[in-house]
């Protein structure tokens, strides 16, 4: 125990930190550069010695974590909490809009480290409640008409970086709309098929590929497969259509 009470102890920590603005910004390792951080540290709560993880990290505290560990912060938090629901609903909202581009940064790093977990969630919501989600997806666009369209530029470097990519989403959208048998076509696999015509379309030999054609059409029983795949130019690709390649010469 010491011998002051918490109030005491309170204004003299916000005496100190008025008197020393220099030193309540320096983290712990600022302050004692020289200093060893220990692997472990005692919860001033519970009273169990647990490794730092297991601490939040403060700037000013020491070994730079609180001196709580995060269950005992937790418990104490809803128990908060639970005892003053108004108070805390009033704060929440009270931090939230003062804080919109902090909010924004931490709905962005949820995103990206739950990426996967997100794209399987909506795809079970999709395959689950089909005319909920296009109901969904209409009113989204409705409300937000400028929201979705990348910059041009980005999606101009992206689909020069991607093109096997690029190509594999668009011969399988096809190939699902025409309802067709395919095989294993991956982006390797049709980076090796532009190589193997050394980027140049398959049709004319002379002008550089930028789309995959089915040799024979989908709508003509061609399935999507590597064997029935070529790399074309877009002259040829918009000449030949969904002709059958017999009945098609290309014309220069």
């Amino acid at each position: 125990m010491t011998s002051r009470c918490k109030g005491c102890l309170s204004r003299a920590a916000a005496k100190w930190s008025r008197d020393n603005p220099e030193r309540r910004t320096l983290t712990w390792s600022e302050k004692f550069p020289d200093a060893v951080l220990p692997e472990t540290r005692q919860c001033t709560v519970c009273g169990a010695t647990k490794p730092l993880e297991d601490f939040y990290k403060r700037k000013g505290g020491m070994y730079g974590r609180t001196p709580a560990c995060k269950l005992c912060i937790r418990g104490k938090s809803s128990e908060w909490r639970s005892a003053n629901p108004d108070k805390f609903k009033a704060a929440t909202e009270k931090w939230r809009r003062e804080n919109p581009e902090r909010i924004a940064e931490i709905a962005a790093a949820s995103a990206k480290r739950n990426i996967e977990s997100r794209r399987a969630g909506a795809r079970r919501l999709r395959e689950r409640h089909p005319e909920r989600s296009r109901e969904y997806t209409r009113r989204y666009r409705e409300r937000y008409p400028d929201r979705g369209k990348a910059d041009p530029e980005y999606l101009r470097q992206w689909r020069a970086k991607n093109k096997g990519r690029l190509l594999t989403y668009s011969q399988a959208r096809r190939g699902a709309k025409a309802r067709a048998n395919w095989g294993d076509v991956t982006p390797n696999a049709l980076a090796l098929l532009i190589e193997a015509f050394d980027g140049k379309c398959g049709y004319c030999r002379a002008a550089e590929s930028t789309a995959i054609d089915h040799y024979v059409p989908l709508k003509r029983g061609g399935l999507h497969a590597i064997d029935n795949l070529v790399p074309v130019c877009q002259p040829c690709n918009s000449s030949k259509g969904a002709k059958h390649p017999e009945s098609w010469v290309y014309q220069p």
